[in-house]
């Protein structure tokens, strides 16, 4: 008599199936970042390698200069907002009473430094507009830092909505 297969052996030979393509997925992936990985090693390890020249490895051919002056160089990210009011008063502490220190024109460039006030001022603008923002701490071109009022810098050049 002929003995049938059931949909068990079926289903057995499926998830098998499957079981080996992840499995062999798996092991090709680990290989191909271990080798990437190598490679970043052996590049790192070419890099700073000492030189071969036997003139440059002893101290009296080399000056004591060579490598302490090296550059460093750092890069620095900064966002950069935009004057939205002309005549923006740049003050020395986040609030109106501040005295301030320069008037900045329409669409000057400033760095923004990362600092917001803890809360937000209610100050009219022209007759009928009324912003509530936070000072903004800012750098201008000419290296001087204050602080601004939120409403009049923006992301964009673009003058303040309803002012002329």
């Amino acid at each position: 008599m002929a003995s049938k297969k059931g949909p068990g052996l079926r289903i057995k030979t499926e998830v098998i199936i499957i079981l080996v393509f992840f499995l062999s997925f798996i092991v090709w992936s680990v290989k191909k970042c271990s080798a990437k990985k190598q490679s970043y090693t052996s590049a790192d390890t070419e890099h700073n390698t000492p030189s071969e020249n036997p003139k440059a490895e002893s101290p009296s051919s080399s000056s004591p200069t060579e490598g302490v002056n090296a550059p460093i160089i750092k890069t620095v990210y900064a966002t950069k907002l935009y004057v939205s009011i002309d005549g923006l008063k740049l003050r020395r502490g986040p609030t109106v009473d501040s005295p301030f220190i320069a008037r900045l024109p329409l669409f000057d460039e400033l760095i923004f430094l990362n600092e917001v006030s803890d809360s937000t001022d209610i100050i009219s603008l022209a007759e009928g507009i009324e912003a509530n923002e936070p000072w903004v701490k800012v750098r201008n071109r000419q290296g001087m830092e204050g602080w601004v009022y939120g409403a009049g810098v923006h992301y964009y050049k673009m003058k303040y909505p309803g002012l002329e």
